[in-house]
């Protein structure tokens, strides 16, 4: 994961947040997806959101095959990529 800079800092922040049993799930979801991606770990966090999707449903859809828990891990691990990217959100207050 990007180690620094402005989308760290806001995901470091929000994942701060989270209730510790939270927290621990999200980061186990990440640390398992992290191991399933070995290597190309950094290439994957360097990617655009909307290739990054397709290697996380190639992910999913292995994890389906390999697992009855897969529906929970799916959605614990879709949680936590959403946290990692809200901090890449931009907001526009409404003029008035």
């Amino acid at each position: 994961m990007e180690t620094s800079g402005p989308t760290r800092r806001a995901f470091d922040y929000l994942f701060s947040k989270l209730q510790d049993f939270t927290r621990t799930r999200y980061q186990d979801a990440l640390d398992a997806l992290e191991t399933w991606l070995g290597e190309d770990v950094e290439l994957f966090w360097q990617l655009p959101e909307e290739t990054q999707d397709f290697v996380l449903a190639d992910y999913l859809g292995e994890l389906r095959d390999r697992d009855d828990t897969a529906p929970q891990a799916a959605a614990t691990l879709v949680a936590a990529v959403r946290k990692r990217y809200l901090g890449r959100s931009g907001y526009r207050a409404a003029s008035g």
